[in-house]
């Protein structure tokens, strides 16, 4: 092996151990006998090749000493350190997650607050969530809800989630406020939902009279009627073989006279049969204010005592026959008031008599329109009477209590909420009335 080769071969060693070639005297007379061979360029690669990683420095020595024999190959081979020895390259890296976040949607509302709901999950602590720079109270399991004022027309909110290394996530929650709906839209009558418990032996008379011989109209009366057959049989229970309906000039008195003595009382089983009375159209009292009559198709105003059926005639009537219980449902007033506002009185001006309280059997349940001195209104949005609609709504679902069954007391209950309210957006006033065992059940569903 040359001089100049060992010269070369030295110094990478020297290199790759950290020792500087002026340091030493072998690296000095190395030095001079490599730039004394022209090989100072190689020097200077090797060196150069010194300040790689270590396992870079071995491979070029491996190189440069390919061949070499004997002691100086050796010495400096095991000079160097041992692959063993060298450190492996680390790359630091963040693995960790940012926070991540669920919200319910809200969507479209007419509400004015609205609540967001949702769960912010992350590897570690939540220091932070904000919903468009207003804090958020998130609970340990991550959990949150709030409540938001939102205003008419399309909402943006940004939901942002900051972790406890900084990191952060965020979310668009969009919500879309429309004008409440016209309160005068009224829900519409469904009562082919209901299954009211079968009652086999109970009977109805159902009467609806809109268009009278003589007398204004009573707006929607016959609807009422009509539609209060279906809660007849699908409410209360009763077979549709057993329900009489009657309307417009088929109920003259003499007909109402017959369903009350020659249809119903066959039908009576005495202490076994409820019976139900519906009537929608017009009312009177007597002067006096001791009796009150429910008008036929053919009344007569100036006649009531013999064109009219009295209120205590049909109570009497079935009560007398055997009936278990008896509930009327009586839309009318009996003012002197039409559902129009106009008189059922003489004279150029309306003249309100007031009646008398009546008593009744301990079986029998009395359903009014009004107080005595109040008229009952008509509601034209839904075309029923303003108590019809409600009391059939209240059939329906309203008056339903935990049991799953509607009794008189829940009924009075929903009626009274209900129907004055109406009434004064409508420019009016009305309050029902009930008169009777406010135990009574009057429908009952299954679970």
């Amino acid at each position: 092996m040359t001089r100049p080769r060992i010269a070369v071969a030295a110094a990478v060693a020297l290199a790759v151990l950290g020792l500087s070639a002026c340091e030493t005297r072998t690296g000095k007379a190395l030095g001079s006998s490599a730039q004394a061979a022209g090989e100072g360029k190689v020097v200077e690669s090797a060196v150069s090749l010194a300040v790689a990683p270590l396992g870079v420095a071995i491979d070029a020595v491996d190189l440069l000493f390919n061949g070499f024999k004997g002691e100086t190959a050796t010495a400096i081979r095991n000079s160097l350190p041992s692959d063993s020895a060298v450190p492996s390259p680390q790359i630091a890296q963040d693995t960790k997650a940012p926070p991540s976040i669920v919200v319910e949607p809200v969507g479209t509302t007419t509400e004015q607050v609205v609540e967001i709901k949702g769960a912010i999950s992350s590897q570690g602590k939540i220091t932070s969530a904000r919903i468009n720079g207003t804090d958020v109270t998130v609970m340990p399991d991550g959990r949150f809800a709030v409540r938001r004022g939102v205003q008419l027309g399309d909402n943006v909110l940004q939901l942002t989630a900051t972790d406890e290394w900084g990191q952060t996530s965020e979310t668009t929650i969009s919500v879309n406020r429309q004008v409440a709906p016209d309160q005068s839209r009224l829900a519409a009558l469904v009562p082919e939902s209901l299954r009211g418990a079968p009652r086999p032996q109970s009977i109805a008379i159902i009467v609806g009279i809109q268009d009278y011989e003589t007398l204004p109209k009573a707006e929607f009366a016959e609807n009422d009627a009509r539609r209060f057959y279906d809660y007849a049989t699908n409410a209360l229970g009763v077979p549709p073989d057993r329900v009489k309906l009657i309307t417009g000039a088929d109920a003259r008195l003499i007909t109402l006279r017959k369903a009350l003595h020659n249809w119903s009382k066959p039908l009576i089983v005495r202490g076994q049969t409820e019976v139900f009375v519906f009537f929608a159209g017009h009312g009177l009292a007597s002067e006096d204010g001791g009796e009150l009559y429910l008008l036929p198709y053919d009344g007569d105003r100036t006649l009531l005592a013999g064109s009219s059926l009295r209120r205590r005639e049909i109570v009497e009537q079935v009560t007398e026959a055997g009936a278990s219980s008896v509930t009327l449902f009586l839309d009318t007033c009996y003012s002197g008031s039409a559902r129009g506002g106009e008189t059922l009185l003489a004279g150029a001006r309306p003249v309100t008599i007031v009646p008398k309280a009546e008593d009744l059997p301990a079986n029998v349940t009395v359903f009014s329109a009004t107080t005595r001195d109040q008229v009952a209104h008509s509601l034209p949005a839904a075309r029923h009477g303003l108590f019809s609609y409600y009391l059939m709504k209240g059939l329906e679902s309203g008056a339903v209590d935990v049991r799953n069954q509607v009794t008189a007391e829940s009924l009075e209950s929903y009626l009274i909420g209900a129907i004055p309210a109406q009434a004064a957006r409508q420019g009016g006033r009305q309050m029902p009335q009930m008169a009777g065992p406010g135990t009574s059940v009057i429908a009952k569903y299954s679970p």
